[in-house]
């Protein structure tokens, strides 16, 4: 901490003269209350009756202890308040130095990174959007991204995959000299099992983005520009991606990186997408094979193509199942053969398995039967 934000050592003594006094006068009440309760009861039972006028009593002189005791409790009681109330304030004081402190060291590892992979990026004799995948320029720029990442709040995570996107490193696409057509943008550092929690990109345009593998868990994508985007097996659990374009997307299955990795990784792990808010996104074209979409929302969500009278009744009871939430409204055509591989196995609410569940109500779960 700086020395400017340290306290004083006359503030110190200030506080130190202050309570003092306080402490000392209950002391000496209860000193006082003490000494007096002490001799009219050592008094009165050496000789009853022996102090005061005729007629008074031991009790008559006690309710003359009444009032200093409690002004003495009275003076414990504010002397706790007051000590309540400094130390709360010094906590609400610890507590804003200490947030300043973690705003400032976060803006301080941002820019760092920001001016290494700058640096990286200009490198005249080794410019990193040249290098090779085995490249060890590569390695470092996905050391340091995967290691600034978890220091970082959404909103500096969110500068970080912008920053990345921008300068062409984490996928993309670019138009074609003389042509309407997109080419693919290939990734030059690799953000898998990079911590991207709570990322804040709400609006981002990040077309053809590959985002494999990354932990988006409670990230704010509303209404972001994701056509064609790489987002297998990543773990999009709790995020927000209502209205975003998700068209030609990519949300199935990791697959093998075909890389040695120790410790050994999951490499078959699909996309999961429980709890994710999906209301009104467009997933024309999607590859969701296998996704976990338990209890997502894809009110309004158009997946295929749109069509009159919502989905079907069997889609309706697949949909209600998992925890889907569907509407009258919703303009997709939820492919049956999607929801089968994501159920395949599954414990149905009742206990039942997936597969007995589908033959219990007489449905085939090899060809979807028709409902009628």
């Amino acid at each position: 901490m700086k020395a400017g934000t340290e306290p004083s050592p006359t503030a110190d003594h200030e506080d130190q003269a202050r309570r003092v006094p306080r402490w000392l006068v209950v002391l000496a009440a209860l000193v006082l209350a003490g000494v007096v309760v002490g001799v009219i009861v050592c008094g009165y039972l050496a000789r009853p009756g022996w102090i005061g006028v005729s007629g008074k009593k031991f009790w008559d002189y006690l309710e003359l202890l009444i009032v200093p005791a409690a002004l003495a409790f009275g003076v414990y009681w504010l002397n706790r308040r007051q000590d309540e109330r400094e130390r709360i304030a010094e906590e609400a004081r610890r507590n804003r130095e200490l947030d300043v402190e973690n705003q400032r060291a976060q803006d301080e590892a941002l820019q760092a990174y920001l001016d290494q992979v700058g640096q990286m990026l200009h490198d005249r004799q080794r410019p990193l959007r040249q290098s090779q995948e085995e490249d060890e320029e590569r390695s470092l720029a996905r050391a340091q991204t995967l290691t600034v990442l978890p220091r970082l709040d959404g909103r500096r995570k969110g500068t970080v995959v912008r920053f990345l996107y921008e300068s062409r490193l984490i996928g993309g696409l670019k138009s074609l000299k003389g042509s309407k057509s997109m080419q693919r943008v290939g990734c030059i550092v690799n953000l898998r099992d990079a911590d991207l929690t709570g990322t804040s990109l709400s609006g981002a345009v990040l077309n053809g983005v590959e985002l494999r593998g990354t932990t988006l868990s409670n990230a704010n994508l509303r209404g972001a520009a994701l056509d064609t985007a790489d987002l297998r097996g990543a773990d999009l659990s709790g995020a927000n991606l209502s209205r975003a374009n998700l068209v030609g997307a990519a949300l199935s299955g990791l697959g093998s990186t075909g890389l040695p990795l120790y410790p050994p990784v999951d490499r078959t792990r699909y996309a999961d997408l429980s709890y994710a808010n999906l209301k009104g996104a467009i997933l024309v074209g999607a590859d969701l094979t296998g996704a976990h979409l338990d209890r997502a929302d894809l009110t309004g969500a158009d997946l295929v193509h749109p069509r009159a009278g919502g989905p079907s009744e069997q889609e309706r009871r697949l949909a209600e199942a998992r925890g889907l939430i569907l509407s009258r409204e919703v303009t997709a055509n939820l492919r049956l053969e999607i929801m089968a591989a994501s159920l395949e196995g599954a414990t149905m609410p009742d206990g039942q398995k997936y597969e007995d569940w589908l033959k219990s109500r007489g449905e085939d779960g090899e060809n979807g039967g028709d409902v009628g």
